[in-house]
């Protein structure tokens, strides 16, 4: 599962960026038309559903490469043991919530695609497009994140305590077991 789950990982993180980008463009365009007193319709919509996509599709890979913030204050004062079990805890608690969202977003893009759902917006974008990419990131999270629960119950480190050498390192290993 280690190589093809960060390779998924990977491909969400350049689809997020493509979302950035089309945000920046559709945006920009807007600024430009107007100057011209030509309107881009829909431009809010289109924005606002490439942010949810965006933020949910980089999520496992903010995740992974440990850019996530974490306040570690009283974590890095206690003994490596109580670090590792808060670890465990911390992960189990993610992979839990993860999944319980991911399920829920799956019942509600289901929902939204068999009752036909629109946005109210003037572009009338069927919901379940902008929801699919929330459930996708949602999942692929939980898997990142069960991943990472398996490598502590192994005594290997997370994902996100590995700096960007070794974490290509273990992926490669991992991808060869």
């Amino acid at each position: 599962m280690g190589r093809t789950l960060h390779f998924i990982i990977r491909l969400f993180a350049v689809l997020a960026g493509l979302l950035l980008i089309l945000m920046v463009g559709v945006m920009t365009a807007s600024i430009v038309l107007r100057q011209f007193g030509v309107l881009l319709v829909g431009t809010e919509d289109i924005v606002t559903f490439a942010m949810a996509g965006l933020a949910f599709l980089a999520l496992p890979y903010v995740y992974v490469t440990g850019k996530h913030i974490r306040v570690e204050t009283v974590y890095t004062r206690l003994p490596e043991g109580a670090q590792r079990h808060i670890n465990v805890f911390c992960i189990a608690l993610g992979v839990i919530v993860s999944l319980a969202l991911a399920y829920f977003t799956a019942k509600l893009t289901w929902g939204s695609y068999r009752f036909g759902d629109t946005s109210f917006g003037l572009l009338s974008i069927p919901l379940w497009i902008p929801q699919f990419p929330m459930f996708l990131g949602l999942t692929v999270m939980a898997l990142a994140l069960f991943q990472d629960l398996i490598a502590i119950l192994r005594g290997g480190p997370a994902s996100f305590q590995l700096n960007r050498e070794e974490h290509d390192a273990a992926v490669t290993q991992q991808g060869s077991n």
